[in-house]
């Protein structure tokens, strides 16, 4: 178990502005992908933005994590295996949000969980009785169209991600509400976000310490305290941070709390 160690600063749209893993993914019958993020409606480009894109050779959208308008409506698209839905969230708010995506080829079944609570879950079946390929490429902060590559400036990313973790089941509720009131975790059994940092590209910055992990840090910010006016003044205003989301933050291991919990509630 550790605490997050820093954090993604994406500082504009620009397809140099990515992290590429080109290793890929194993085969999958199910995930979980969670992470923190925090960003802004961009007027400018209503394409929308891209937070995890995973690619395979005839699959430029095997896995996608979109977020988009349509009209004034604010959505995040799910890909899986070229299914996909859409669910009306906005994350675009300037404020930290934790989300998780679940997925299991039995049945199709999915969730969307945004700061603990389940918005949407296996209202269609998004890639039923398939599973997730491996030889592809895993990218965040870009939408591919091929893999590892066919970025489009008007779809990158802009904001700050942390704690981008990848784990090969479908979290139940209980795990999830514990994971988005923590700042420590048990790194993904399929991705942990300390593989990240070599993956990082152009001028996709990396911040420390995290925002989620120095809670004394973010305490001082929202208390009004000036130690840490420097870092706000390099394009990650920390005044933006959720309090509700970190202060309540502990130390725990919510992985293993949650398995001695849980109660199956899928539909």
């Amino acid at each position: 178990m550790t605490l997050y160690t820093y954090d993604l600063h994406f500082p504009k749209r620009d397809p140099g502005n990515v992290v590429i893993l080109q290793r890929g993914l194993p085969r999958l019958e199910a995930f979980s992908i969670v992470f923190w993020m925090r960003t802004t409606d961009d007027e400018e480009s209503p394409s929308g933005m891209a937070i995890v894109s995973y690619a395979v050779r005839d699959s430029d959208n095997e896995i996608l994590l979109y977020l988009h308008r349509y009209g004034e409506s604010r959505q995040m698209r799910i890909y899986i295996g070229e299914d996909w839905d859409d669910v009306e969230v906005d994350l675009c708010n300037g404020i930290w949000h934790h989300v998780a995506v679940t997925w299991s080829m039995a049945r199709g079944r999915w969730a969307l969980y945004v700061d603990g609570e389940r918005l949407q879950t296996s209202s269609s079946r998004l890639n039923l009785g398939k599973s997730i390929r491996t030889g592809g490429c895993l990218v965040v902060g870009q939408d591919q169209d091929s893999a590892c590559g066919g970025f489009e400036p008007e779809q990158g990313f802009i904001g700050e991600l942390t704690g981008l973790n990848i784990f090969d089941h479908d979290m139940e509720s209980a795990e999830v509400e514990l994971l988005s009131h923590s700042c420590s975790y048990t790194g993904g059994n399929v991705l942990m976000w300390s593989q990240l940092r070599p993956a990082v590209r152009g001028d996709v910055r990396m911040l420390s310490p995290s925002a989620c992990s120095s809670l004394e840090s973010i305490n001082h910010v929202l208390t009004g305290n000036n130690d840490y006016a420097e870092r706000a003044e390099t394009d990650y205003a920390l005044d933006g941070i959720d309090s509700r989301r970190f202060r309540g933050a502990q130390n725990i291991n919510p992985v293993s709390m949650a398995k001695d919990t849980l109660v199956k509630d899928h539909v």
